[in-house]
Formats: structure tokens, C-alpha cells, sequence
């Protein structure tokens, strides 16, 4: 009987999505009804319901083009008509079996048609044609502007909030997505497949910080971290910065409140005060007569100074000048201490007291008098420390 088949199938109805207990939402079956009769118009099944294994094919045109879906199901006819679940057959060997929900995603004016292949006894697999383009019931419609899209994977347009649970590729986003569209709440990174979303995806709005949860540097392509973003080890333009390596600077350091040095900040510079610097060291005695030579001490370098006079004296050898080695921008304070008295071995009036003055002072040296009147008439040089404070 294969070989006289009319390729003749009735639709009692549209094919459409139906309602199947168990079924936690929309189900993923088609509710599909036909009716074929054999080369002598008499409906298969016509004395009483036999069952013949059906092959269905979704594809994207009516002839040739991609199948996109295919199944096969022991279908019982009765005078000619039958009525399948489409979606709870099984797979046709090397032929592609997707959920159908997947396979009526329809994009750009795209639709799809049915063709049904029957096999029966022993007889090859006869195709009915034409095939038969799938509408839609008329509830369906209303998918073309839907109103909630609940595990959705493509929104192109929505009046109102769309609440997405599953994740929508970045590639899907074709247009710009205003705040208006989006509920309530944090659009999580679990809410994102892979891809780039960029600032031609968002609308003139700015994310709050609560809507952006766990935000690193690899979900940031363009545009600027608030202070607030960065850890201690980027320097911020605001607040305070914690460095736990080494730093350069190549060019001018401007401080405009205290700066604090050294391992526990303890040499501090405050704010308004002089930038100063400090020079100091010891002088020893060597030789005869009184060569003076540095103990400790950097910055500067002393000799003596043989055409000075004290106040109250003639010229005498006993008179040190400190040179600076940078001088100051302007006359330094200078102090000087004794280190002990001094005698030669033929000196017995230990009993005397040593001076020590600071004569004269300049930005380049400082002139110190060091010495005590000895029974013997001679003006001898002590050993003595010096300090030089002043404008850098």
C-alpha cells in the first residue's frame, strides 16, 4: 500500500504549543494533527486504527533549504486522521534534534515548515509533499512583543522591566538597554555570558554601586575608577595612599601638608615651615702649631685661618674656619662646644678655663676662636664639635 500513497495531509488545526501535565511552565511540545488517505482516497485506518512509524522534518523553506529538526513516533491512524506530540519522539539517527523551542526562534521574517515521511509494513519511507508551513495559534501572536521573557537569551525590545534568570550573550544586546527596562536590582555577573558589554549597551544612565557586584579590572574596558575602587597600592587622587614597595618619581614632588620620613614617620616636615639643612662635625688638634682636622662630620672642610684677628687680640694662629661645601642660601646658625681642655706637656695651669667663640659667620664658613692663656704667654687650639643649621 506505501507505494500508493497520496501525498495529502489535512491540518485539523494549527500546529501549536499545548499544555502537559507535569510541565513546569511553557512545555517544549507541539500539539500537530493530520490526515492522510491512500491512492484510492480512503483514509488510513479506515476499518480500524492501525499504528505506522512517522517520521516529522522542520525546515526553514519549503523545498530544499537546512532541516533544523527532526523525530519519529509510532502513530496510530484511524479513517485517516491522527494527532502527535511533537517533542516526545525520538531522534532520527543522524539528524538534528534540538529542543523546538530553539528550533522557532524566528528572526528577520524567517518561518518554517513541516514535512511528514511514513514508512509502512516493509515498504520504503514515503514523503507526503508539499511540505506544510507551521502558524501560529492566535494566543501565540502575542510572543511577537512579549511581555515577561522568563530563562530569556534574546531581548530586543520591551516597554517594560524584563526580568532575566538565565544568561543573555553579550552579541544579543543589539541595541542600547535603558534603565527603564531593567527591574529593580543588581544585574549579577552570573547574568552575563561571555562577551563584551560595553557603553553602547547602556542607555543615559549611570549603575549604582549596588549594581555592580564583584567588579574587576577585566569587566572594565573604558572610563574611570572612583578612588573608593582602588587598593593601598595604586596611588589615588584623593584620601591616603599606603606604598609597600619602591616608588619613583621622575618629576617635581609638591607636598601641601606634613610630610612624614623614615620607618615609623619619625622625621616629620611640617607645613609652613623652613627647608633647612644641618652640617656638623668634630675638630681634633694635630701637630705643632695646632693643625686643625676632622673627626666626624660631612659637608664641609676646615683650616686655619692665620690673617684673623679676634676681638681684643693681635693676629694669632689659634683660629679654625669652617668651609661649607654647598653654602647656605643664607648665614647659617652655628654653635660650638668644647670637646676638652687642651695643653701642651710644658703647660701646668690646668687650673685656666678654655674659651670658645664663634666669631664671624657666612653663607660659605664660619669662623671659630678656640683657645686658653697659658703660663707660657701661647694661645693654644682645643678640640671642640661644631653645628650649622640654616635655609638649604
Amino acid at each position: 500500500m506505501g507505494s500508493a500513497l497520496l501525498a495529502l495531509v489535512i491540518h485539523l488545526g494549527f500546529g501549536q504549543w499545548t499544555t502537559v501535565e507535569g510541565a513546569g511552565g511553557v512545555p517544549d511540545v507541539l500539539a500537530y494533527q493530520g490526515y492522510i488517505e491512500d491512492a484510492n482516497g480512503i483514509g488510513l485506518g479506515d476499518t480500524a486504527p492501525v499504528n505506522y512509524q512517522v517520521k516529522f522534518r522542520i525546515y526553514r523553506s519549503p523545498t530544499g533549504s537546512t532541516l533544523v529538526w527532526s523525530e519519529q513516533q509510532n502513530v496510530t491512524f484511524d479513517k485517516g486522521n491522527y494527532s502527535v506530540l511533537l517533542g516526545q519522539g525520538a531522534a532520527v539517527t543522524g539528524e538534528p534534534h534540538p529542543s523546538l523551542s530553539s528550533v522557532m526562534v524566528l528572526t528577520n521574517g524567517s518561518q518554517r515548515w513541516i514535512q511528514t515521511s511514513i514508512t509502512i509494513d516493509n515498504n520504503p519511507e514515503v514523503d507526503i509533499l508539499p511540505r506544510l508551513q507551521l502558524l501560529a495559534s492566535p494566543y501565540a501572536l502575542l510572543s511577537t512583543h512579549a511581555l515577561t521573557a522568563a530563562d530569556a537569551t534574546k531581548a530586543e525590545s520591551a516597554d517594560t522591566a524584563v526580568t532575566v534568570t538565565g544568561s543573555v550573550p553579550a552579541s544579543q544586546l543589539t541595541g542600547a538597554v535603558s534603565s527603564s527596562q531593567l527591574a529593580d536590582g543588581a544585574v549579577t555577573s552570573n547574568k552575563l555570558a561571555a562577551g563584551s558589554v560595553n557603553a553602547s549597551k547602556i542607555g543615559n544612565n549611570v549603575l549604582s554601586d549596588g549594581q555592580i557586584p564583584g567588579l574587576n579590572a577585566s569587566k572594565i574596558t573604558a572610563g574611570t575608577l572612583a578612588d573608593a575602587r582602588l587598593p593601598n597600592s595604586v596611588a589615588r587622587t584623593t584620601g591616603n595612599n599606603t606604598f609597600t614597595g619602591n616608588q619613583t618619581i621622575r618629576g617635581n614632588l609638591t607636598v601641601t601638608n606634613n610630610l612624614s620620613l623614615g620607618s615609623l614617620g619619625q622625621y616629620k616636615v611640617a607645613v609652613g615651615e623652613e627647608n633647612l639643612r644641618i652640617v656638623r662635625g668634630q675638630i681634633k688638634i694635630t701637630g705643632d702649631p695646632n693643625i686643625p682636622t676632622t673627626v666626624r662630620g660631612a659637608g664641609f672642610s676646615v683650616d686655619r685661618d692665620t690673617s684673623y684677628k679676634p676681638p681684643g687680640f693681635a693676629q694669632i694662629d689659634a683660629v679654625t674656619r669652617i668651609t661649607f661645601t654647598t653654602p647656605f642660601s643664607s648665614p647659617p646658625t652655628v654653635t660650638a662646644t668644647l670637646v676638652s681642655r687642651y695643653a701642651e706637656a710644658n703647660d701646668t695651669a690646668l687650673n685656666y678655663f678654655d674659651w670658645i667663640r664663634v666669631d664671624s659667620i657666612t653663607e660659605s664658613n664660619a669662623i671659630i676662636t678656640c683657645f686658653h692663656p697659658a703660663n707660657s704667654g701661647w694661645i693654644l687650639l682645643s678640640p671642640f664639635t661644631f653645628t650649622a643649621i640654616g635655609p638649604r
